[in-house]
């Protein structure tokens, strides 16, 4: 009987087929060279990302950061670029203060600029091209000129000096222009004679004592002799509490609104007023009093800052600063941009 041979009915083992250059890998020869293609693709891929890359932090560092907008007070905008050529001066300016708050101070002051800008077209004050100019030659001390004048040369020096591009150096004088002129205007509109008040006044530090103040007053003790034991007001306490006759607008907001509707020698407080208690009472009117020189300037000051006070309501302004602004600002201030023109 011929023996029969077993089988498990397996598939028998095949070789995989091989070229002499590559191999099938999912039906598809795969060579040496393409291989060697691909590598050398991804290489070119992985160099071209490295290189974009780096050409998008220097288009960064360069171009966008620098034109991002940091403040911007209804259409006016300061960039990056322009809080770094001001932020050396500032810095200069405010020596002492933290880097922080040096960078905080100059948000603020920049807002406050485009505030006074504002304020100062909606009153019809002029602000132009030429007026900047003639502005830019009334600093310099020379007259308006053209290419290799006087007026040129210094211009170029100066914004050399002060390490910022020429564009912002014209804004700067603009809001300088802004500011000077919009005072003019205010003391134009400044008469020489309005109301005063003479008031006496006790000005102490707890409010517990000065609710006692208050009730030795009404008991019949003199506020003058109080003034001048208790009070911390010490341009007063002298003067048994008198305090020299001002206009109503360079007292506090809260101590005229207190004194609002009240009768003279009628007691008023305790106010509290910038953490102090102030007791008063009005001792004299003057409907016809002539303001010193340095009541001209303080009232000229209050209705300025009353007038930004009211732009800021129209137009809050808007600051966007991270670190990655102050560090870009950091690494970049000083720089001083080529000089193109006027």
């Amino acid at each position: 009987m011929a023996r029969r041979e077993r089988t498990t009915a397996l598939p028998k083992h095949r070789p995989r087929q091989r070229s002499a250059s590559g191999r099938v890998i999912a039906g598809f020869r795969i060579e040496d060279r393409h291989i060697r293609y691909g590598i050398l693709g991804a290489a070119a891929a992985l160099l071209v990302l490295v290189v974009s890359v780096l050409a998008w932090g220097v288009y960064s560092d360069r171009y966008r950061k620098p034109n991002e907008t940091v403040v911007q007070v209804g259409g006016q905008e300061a960039s990056l670029r322009y809080f770094t050529d001001r932020l050396l001066a500032f810095a200069q300016a405010n020596t002492g203060s933290s880097v922080t708050l040096i960078e905080q101070g100059l948000l603020n002051k920049l807002a406050e600029e485009f505030l006074t800008i504002e304020v100062a077209r909606g009153r019809g004050i002029d602000l132009s091209d030429d007026a900047v100019t003639l502005a830019i030659a009334d600093d310099l001390g020379v007259p308006v000129g053209g290419s290799g004048s006087a007026f040129d040369n210094l211009y170029r020096q100066r914004v050399k000096a002060l390490a910022m591009s020429a564009g912002n150096y014209r804004r700067l004088i603009t809001a300088q222009l802004a500011d000077s002129k919009l005072r003019e205007q205010l003391q134009a509109e400044l008469t020489d004679k309005g109301e005063a008040i003479t008031v006496r006044m006790i000005v102490v530090a707890q409010k517990d004592l000065a609710d006692k103040l208050v009730e030795r007053i009404k008991a019949g003790e003199n506020m003058g002799t109080i003034a001048q034991t208790e009070s911390i007001d010490f341009e007063t306490k002298s003067e048994d509490g008198i305090r020299p006759p001002a206009p109503p607008e360079l007292y506090p907001q809260a101590i005229r609104d207190a004194m609002a509707g009240k009768a003279d020698g009628e007691l008023i407080g305790p106010i509290l007023v910038d953490g102090n208690y102030w007791i008063l009472r009005v001792d004299k009117r003057d409907k016809e009093f002539t303001y010193t020189a340095a009541q001209k300037n303080d009232l000229i000051s209050v209705r300025f800052a009353a007038l930004l006070k009211q732009q800021r309501i129209a137009t809050p302004p808007k600051i966007s600063f991270d670190s990655s602004d102050a560090k870009w600002a950091e690494s970049h201030v000083g720089e001083a941009p080529a000089v193109t023109g006027n």
